[in-house]
């Protein structure tokens, strides 16, 4: 059964992703040092993945990655808008890093959640999935470095 396909779960998986980004973003702007809100960033992204990936298992792995998409998306969106509308100067910031840091790499580390949430929820972690998961949360933790 697949994720996209069911309309009741895609309202809730909606609504779950939403609240994820709200919370998330909340949280972030609490947080003053840099370091500490990608911190955050990656705990809650692969924390989040994981329990959906756990939650909603046996789906494909192209629900994941539409899911991890539109989290990261939503998220840098989200961010975008707040420091635009509360920081006057934030139209000189580096909203294309941003994007990377923010939506690639949050979609990066929550498909690398949800992949090892199914896989362990199913108890079929294979050596090779772990490593496909492996390289993504890598890739993802290396894009949420990026500086502007």
């Amino acid at each position: 059964m697949d994720l996209l396909k069911n309309r009741q779960e895609r309202r809730t998986i909606g609504m779950w992703v939403g609240a994820f980004v709200a919370l998330l973003t909340f949280v972030e702007f609490q947080v003053k040092d840099e370091w500490g809100q990608i911190a955050i960033a990656w705990l809650a992204f692969l924390a989040f993945g994981y329990a959906i990936g756990h939650v909603w298992k046996g789906n494909a792995r192209s629900t994941y990655a539409a899911l991890g998409v539109a989290a990261g998306v939503a998220h840098w969106l989200l961010i975008v808008v707040v420091s635009l509308v509360f920081y006057p100067g934030a139209a000189a910031y580096p909203l294309g890093v941003w994007f990377v840091r923010f939506a690639m790499g949050g979609a990066l580390l929550f498909i690398a959640g949800a992949i090892i949430g199914d896989l362990s929820a199913r108890k079929k972690v294979t050596v090779n999935m772990a490593v496909v998961a492996g390289a993504l949360g890598i890739a993802g933790s290396i894009l949420t470095l990026v500086k502007g």
